[in-house]
């Protein structure tokens, strides 16, 4: 590869990098970024209580005739 052929590259890799600090590659904002985690984190959900077995019992007992 030439000399000049590196630098064409090297240039693009430089563009490239002064867009990402510069946020213009289409990376969100942070505050933006932390709502989309929480959002993406709310994952609660009710647990039965019980052994493993004992719940797949009662599941087998509510659908015993589907």
């Amino acid at each position: 590869m030439s000399a000049k052929a590196l630098e064409r590259i090297a240039s693009y890799y430089g563009k490239i990098l002064a867009g990402m600090r510069e946020d213009q590659i289409g990376d969100v904002r942070p505050v933006e970024e932390r709502n989309q985690i929480d959002e993406w984190n709310r994952t609660e959900a009710e647990i039965p209580s019980g052994c493993v077995h004992e719940l797949v019992e009662e599941q087998v007992r509510k659908t015993a005739g589907s």
